[in-house]
């Protein structure tokens, strides 16, 4: 994956007709995510099934393109997630040294909060199809804490390269559109994909600002192995309903 990530990015400059805005323009966007989690936690070798509640949560992104040949153009993505919940565990648990003994009822949560820093192309941009290409940096950070009698607390941070990919499929003759965007990365042992797709309605529609309307569902895999003597599963899906305005 480390050589993979670099080789993808300069395959887009050799293979792939870029396409380029005509004009300066960003793209602003908020979500709320109504996420269903499952996974477990611990210290690498001794983590656990947990029990988390539903629980909604927000997301924001911003997109800059530009008419610039070949200078990629750029998204950020803010996304924070926070799960809490109790839980009989059902074999030991492990947490910061602290040992939560089999059938033990505790109290746990687990925060998750990324940033992706995207450099993507446009490889085709028009009203029945667009599709874009290229790379994210990820700057992950997961909190896990067991509550019983008194709470213990861990948190470990890495960065993730990732491929990042957004398709747009105008429905001919409306407003409207089908659309897929993600994440995926897989790095030292490391495991994370977030995907969602779903209907977008562009509900005003000026020469100079469209305000779209956006329901889909996401989900979300995550995988770490041993990063800093912790292992974390996370696996969440969902419905969300989202806010897209273009300038």
């Amino acid at each position: 994956m480390k050589i993979l990530l670099p080789l993808f990015a300069a395959s887009l400059f050799v293979t792939s007709p870029l396409v380029t805005a005509d004009v300066l323009g960003v793209t602003v966007g908020a979500e709320w995510w109504q996420a269903n989690p499952e996974g477990r936690a611990g210290d690498t070798g001794f983590s656990q099934p947990l029990h988390f509640d539903d629980d909604s949560h927000s997301a924001f992104y911003a997109a800059f393109e530009h008419p610039i040949p070949l200078l990629p153009n750029m998204m950020l993505r803010r996304q924070t997630l926070s799960f809490q919940g109790d839980t009989r565990l059902a074999g030991t648990l492990q947490l910061h040294g602290v040992v939560y003994a089999a059938q033990s009822q505790v109290n746990n949560h687990l925060s998750l909060e990324y940033t992706d820093a995207s450099m993507y192309y446009e490889l085709l941009d028009n009203d029945i199809l667009s599709v874009d290409l290229g790379v994210s940096a990820r700057f992950l950070q997961t909190d896990v804490s067991i509550t019983q009698g008194g709470t213990v607390a861990r948190g470990v941070s890495t960065p993730l390269p990732m491929v990042y990919a957004n398709a747009v499929v105008g429905v001919f003759g409306t407003n409207s559109s089908l659309f897929f965007n993600g994440n995926y990365g897989r790095y030292d042992g490391h495991q994370m994909s977030d995907l969602r797709a779903g209907f977008a309605y562009e509900w005003i529609d000026l020469a100079a600002f469209s305000l779209s309307v956006k329901l889909g569902v996401q989900r979300l895999d995550l995988d770490l192995n041993n990063e800093d003597r912790m292992d974390v599963d996370l696996l969440a899906d969902g419905v969300f309903l989202g806010l897209e305005a273009d300038f």
